[in-house]
């Protein structure tokens, strides 16, 4: 089943307002500032083990997303508007 909303895990409130603007239509956002620990390393990496130490917190795996992803997102979003891959 899928979920009927999405925790963005962020301290920052402009990127939240930003992607509550990208998802408005899609599904609801709810927002969670969490302090964790940035591994370095790829976007992949970052991304998944910033959102497996959110999990761990918030204790639902299902429903989050975290600000690199969101970093991520947009650059996908920016690019398909331009034509790139």
């Amino acid at each position: 089943m899928a979920p009927s909303s999405l925790n963005f895990i962020t301290g920052n409130k402009n990127k939240l307002v930003e992607v509550q603007t990208i998802l408005k239509d899609v599904i609801p956002l709810t927002s969670q500032s969490l302090d964790l620990v940035e591994i370095q390393g790829t976007i992949e990496e970052i991304s998944k083990d910033k959102c497996e130490r959110a999990a761990a917190i918030v204790g639902d795996w299902f429903t989050i997303f975290s600000e690199i992803f969101s970093l991520f997102l947009e650059i996908c979003l920016r690019n398909a508007e331009n034509g790139k891959r």
